[in-house]
């Protein structure tokens, strides 16, 4: 073999070896920046789904406190009723009804007002 083909065929050879050696470095640093953003997607997903289980926690909560206050609501509307229907529907029960629910000049219950002051 000729002094010319065996520079040629070592550099040939070393051509290819840097090539792939480059390529394999690019397939590390490819699947290390792969990896770093997976784990750090996944915290990201992790966080916000201890956030959405909190708060579907406290809608919950509300939604039993709206319910309970409901029922506590129909109850009084059923004694309200028993009480007109076994009295009648009298001068007394009447001025009692509408100072419950007269409203002041600034459009509030005056009872409402007068339950926060005490």
């Amino acid at each position: 073999m000729s002094l010319d083909k065996l520079i040629l065929s070592l550099c040939t050879q070393r051509c290819y070896t840097s090539t792939d050696m480059d390529t394999l470095i690019k397939s590390d640093v490819f699947f290390f920046i792969t990896s770093i953003a997976v784990i750090v997607l996944g915290a990201l997903i992790g966080a916000a789904t201890v956030y959405l289980i909190r708060i579907l926690r406290d809608v919950k909560a509300i939604s039993e406190r709206v319910k309970e206050e409901t029922t506590a609501t129909a109850d009084d509307f059923r004694e309200v009723r028993s009480h007109l229907k076994a009295q009648g529907l009298g001068f007394a029960a009447l001025s009692k009804l509408k100072k419950l629910f007269r409203m002041d000049r600034k459009g509030r219950s005056s009872h409402t007002k007068n339950t926060r002051n005490g």
